[in-house]
């Protein structure tokens, strides 16, 4: 993560914390144990104290849904991930359920967690206040507008820069089939940011490629669970004896094969079915996006994640001056951002080839007068 990101995260977790009011809600059953701790078998203690926690759980779920997996994988790296996981609550319970006769035990443990939470929010305060007299800002999304990153671990590329430009190119290809199913054309790809030490690299795209490059990694993930059941079998197989012929290992490749060549023809027919484009390029379109959805699978079981971003629309209200819903394309990005959970990269060799792309990659001048200006969430 660049500075520019660790600010805009510090900012996010603030933010979040002041608007749900977690540190004053986990205040306030704390109090309300301190309460019961004082007096066990008041029963309007133990309501106070049961209303508190309800109230503490529903702010965290509210918190939680607008943090990506994505931050949360950063928050790890912060050994922030307890303080806003959407945890506290079933803390609470647990510490309950553990010490049902002693209250005031109870009260202790969670007066702990509630100074070292305290701490950790004072911290990070003091580091974002640090990076504002350095000049350090983030790099604020407008209302509406969304961007795709693709992390891609060193490994993948063996920290070679001809590899890595290589992947890029293949990136890019990614993207264009993405944008042209999507939209007719292939926008422009803008390079909002570049992280290290795993390059981290931000685009920004149109809302509809972007649901689109979302759509089909989610797609590719639960793919990737199958062929995962699949491959966990067949390593089972190698420590019997009697299957140590090689027969049966041949059958669950063969099946991982099968199911791989049917999962892409199906979710290619089916981006292309919907895609704007006619004529002889929809054969050809087909084509880019079998190669697009198996090179995503590939990257995928090498570690290459895919997060995104997205800004918030402004809220318009009706003509009872009720706020309206937020638009239809905002909603599936948000929901979006929350499917984006990576499996760990296995210790044993990938067993999916990264494709070679049909054909000359010429694409950067192919259709270029269909390119287009990136929509936003609003259209």
């Amino acid at each position: 993560m660049n500075a520019s990101r660790l600010r805009g995260l510090l900012d996010h977790l603030i933010e979040l914390n002041s608007r749900h009011r977690i540190a004053k809600l986990l205040s306030a059953a704390h109090g309300q144990l301190s309460n019961l701790a004082g007096e066990p078998s008041n029963a309007s203690h133990q309501q106070a104290l049961v209303a508190s926690i309800v109230s503490l759980e529903n702010a965290e779920s509210e918190m939680l849904s607008e943090l990506t997996p994505a931050q949360l994988d950063f928050l790890d790296e912060l050994d922030g991930h307890t303080y806003f996981d959407g945890s506290i609550a079933d803390f609470i319970r647990e510490i309950l359920s553990e010490n049902p006769a002693t209250p005031s035990v109870a009260r202790d443990k969670l007066g702990e967690f509630q100074t070292e939470r305290n701490t950790y929010l004072e911290n990070i305060t003091k580091l974002r206040d640090s990076m504002e007299q350095l000049g350090i800002v983030s790099e604020p999304l407008e209302e509406g507008q969304a961007e795709v990153g693709f992390l891609i671990p060193r490994e993948v590329f063996e920290s070679e820069l001809n590899k890595l430009i290589a992947e890029l190119r293949i990136l890019r290809r990614m993207v264009r089939a993405f944008s042209e199913a999507s939209t007719g054309g292939a926008e422009e790809i803008e390079v909002r940011s570049i992280s290290t030490s795993d390059p981290l690299f931000f685009f920004g795209l149109g809302v509809p490629t972007i649901i689109a490059i979302g759509k089909a990694t989610t797609w590719a993930l639960s793919t990737w669970k199958q062929v995962e059941e699949i491959r966990k079998i067949r390593a089972e197989t190698e420590h019997v004896n009697a299957l140590k012929d090689g027969e049966v290992a041949k059958i669950l490749d063969a099946k991982i094969t099968e199911t791989i060549e049917a999962e892409v023809k199906k979710e290619a027919d089916r981006i292309a079915k919907a895609s704007p484009t006619d004529g002889a390029r929809k054969n050809e379109q087909r084509t880019d996006l079998e190669w697009t959805l198996k090179s995503l699978l590939a990257h995928i079981e090498r570690g290459v994640t895919i997060d995104i971003r997205l800004a918030k629309p402004s809220m318009e209200v009706n003509e009872e001056g009720e706020p309206r819903e937020p638009p239809e394309a905002y909603q599936t990005l948000q929901k979006l951002t929350t499917e984006l959970i990576f499996p760990p990269i296995g210790e044993s060799e990938p067993i999916l080839q990264i494709p070679a792309p049909p054909g000359d990659d010429n694409t950067s001048s192919r259709n270029a007068s269909t390119r287009r200006r990136r929509p936003t969430a609003k259209e």
